[in-house]
């Protein structure tokens, strides 16, 4: 699959379906659009935020569907930008388009 166009834009949830969802809630969101779904991109300078959001997701999943051995794997990962959370285009309200990336 070719990627031709990355959008990215500022949005916020509409309605949160669980715990790491309500942690975003008031929160406005960067996100690339690929193919109607839209990656969370993070926080404006805001990584200790970044954190505590993967913090919540981690302990909200049961020990067995925990995708790391430990949350600091989590974290570190997320950051790097090898994991990450998702949305529908459906969860999700496109407050500002910045630009697109080609």
């Amino acid at each position: 699959m070719t990627v031709n166009n990355l959008g990215i834009s500022k949005a916020k949830i509409k309605t949160p379906k669980n715990k790491w969802q309500e942690y975003l809630a008031d929160k406005v969101l960067f996100v690339g659009e690929i193919g109607g779904h839209y990656s969370f991109l993070g926080f404006e300078g805001q990584e200790e935020e970044y954190k505590e959001l993967c913090r919540i997701a981690w302990y909200s999943l049961p020990k067995e569907e925990r995708p790391y051995e430990h949350l600091e794997n989590f974290i570190d990962e997320v950051l790097l930008g090898n994991d990450g959370f998702g949305f529908d285009a459906e969860e999700i309200e496109i407050i500002e388009r910045i630009g697109d990336a080609k």
